[in-house]
């Protein structure tokens, strides 16, 4: 019987009440994963009145495996509800004015066939967020200390204790709206986040700029 039938036929069994006292878990065989995360270089920072994070991470795995989600983030023994967005076509991430991330070294999307982990393989890089929480005045000074939980093609929940640091001066700035037809908004590359202030919805915004017939008409003027 291959080893995912045999994962649903315990599984299953445990669900009507047989076996609820037996750990099975070593009996499953399941994948381990191992998450770490680089200290230098994951920082969470203000985000309008929310919060972005960048998370540099590695992640290892005794025998191949996918990775089905990025899960909960954890800080102060709260659950934060982040949105680790993915982006489908766009070559960079970025959160509103600040930096661009290369796609290539963002793991936002590498889910399922692309979030393979092998043994010899880790996988490494950027896992960014955001979300409408503020980290507490009292907490910012010093090194955070967070969860996140990854769930792998078996909905096996994997744990990993993160370190990083809240930074004051990452300098990323939410997106002004236009006040008129002919004041462009700052980005045509900016993608509302549900972490920002004055938001309405999550659809990518475009400049407002005037046509070469409106701006003849507004010089005559």
């Amino acid at each position: 019987m291959p080893r995912k039938a045999r994962v649903d036929v315990i599984r299953g069994i445990q669900a009507v009440g047989y076996l609820t006292e037996i750990d099975t878990t070593h009996l499953l065989n399941l994948p381990k994963l191992t998450i770490e995360s680089n200290l230098i270089n994951s920082m969470a920072f203000g985000l309008g009145s929310g919060t972005g994070l960048i998370l540099e991470l590695r992640m290892l795995a005794d025998r191949p495996t996918h990775i089905a989600e990025f899960g909960e983030f954890e800080l102060a023994g709260e659950a934060w509800g982040v949105d680790w967005w993915a982006e489908e076509e766009s070559p960079i991430y970025k959160f509103y004015t600040g930096l661009d991330f290369p796609r290539d070294a963002v793991l936002n999307h590498r889910l399922g066939k692309q979030g393979l982990v092998k043994p010899e393989i880790p996988m490494e890089g950027l896992l960014l967020g955001r979300c409408q929480r503020s980290v507490p005045t009292d907490l910012r000074p010093f090194f955070l200390s967070a969860r996140l939980s990854i769930v792998d093609s078996f909905q096996t929940c994997h744990r990993g204790e993160l370190s990083m640091r809240f930074d004051t001066e990452f300098g990323v700035t939410l997106p002004r709206r236009a006040s008129s037809l002919f004041e462009p908004a700052d980005s045509i590359y900016e993608r509302p986040s549900r972490g920002g202030a004055d938001l309405e919805n999550n659809e990518p915004r475009a400049r407002n700029l005037p046509s070469p017939e409106g701006r003849a008409q507004r010089h005559a003027e």
